[in-house]
């Protein structure tokens, strides 16, 4: 085996690694998530209703979160005028 070889497979190990680490945090995410397209959430005095569903990495204890896209509520449970989008991470609910 050349030097070539070895830092070629090293690479290829490394992608690998990465990927499965990428797919690992997915996989915790979702399986921890708690709310669904449609639910309404209220975080810090403010209320969506949730429209889209996706994850991000965080830096707390959790090593990944959902995060609840959707379009912002007024208190009447109504959207507001410009139809603003709000984003809460589901490590920061209770």
């Amino acid at each position: 085996m050349t030097v070539e070889e070895y830092k070629e497979k090293l690479k290829g190990i490394q992608v690998r690694y990465e990927s499965d680490k990428k797919d690992l945090a997915m996989d915790f995410a979702f399986k921890n998530q708690k709310y669904n397209i449609g639910d309404k959430i209220t975080h810090a005095d403010k209320t969506i209703i949730v429209q889209k569903v996706k994850w991000s990495y965080v830096y707390s204890e959790a090593p990944s979160s959902v995060v609840y896209v959707g379009v912002w509520l007024k208190k009447d449970g109504t959207p507001n005028k410009k139809n603003d989008q709000l984003s809460f991470f589901q490590s920061n609910l209770k």
